[in-house]
């Protein structure tokens, strides 16, 4: 796709942008944004990110939801959490954020410390909408 559009093969670059489109799936999308990572300094690619990320918007609660999304990078995570148009209930996105947090932790040979890393993603979510005995159950127990 990157080098269909640096080549000026426009033809060949809508197909490709066609064909990855048609690839966005709930199954899909948290690898192809690991993808695009490494070539995110190409236009196509940012223009298939956005798409990525209007599809995340959509169906929030589901890909929040996958084990994929903990192994997104942390800037990612943050980008997709903070988006006002992502349609997510304020637990999953709190869930997901304590997932990938987890996960961290456990890579870092506790280097680090939980209540640290998901500090960085605390701002994204609006406990205010998860009801008091929820937020009693699930987060208070964690002391974040």
């Amino acid at each position: 796709m990157n080098a269909a559009d640096y080549y000026g093969l426009e033809e060949l670059r809508r197909a490709c942008i066609g064909f990855v489109t048609c690839c966005i799936t709930v199954d899909t999308v948290n690898s192809i944004l690991a993808s695009a990572e490494r070539y995110i300094q190409y236009k196509c690619t940012k223009s298939l990110v956005q798409r990525v990320l209007e599809f995340v918007d959509k169906h929030g609660n589901e890909v929040l939801s996958l084990g994929s999304f903990a192994l997104l990078p942390e800037h990612v995570v943050r980008l997709i959490l903070s988006r006002e148009e992502l349609k997510a209930d304020e637990l999953t996105k709190f869930q997901a954020a304590l997932h990938w947090s987890q996960r961290s932790c456990e890579s870092s040979c506790g280097t680090l410390d939980l209540r640290d890393v998901i500090s960085n993603f605390l701002e994204c979510i609006e406990f205010y909408k998860i009801p008091a005995s929820v937020l009693m159950r699930e987060v208070h127990p964690l002391g974040v």
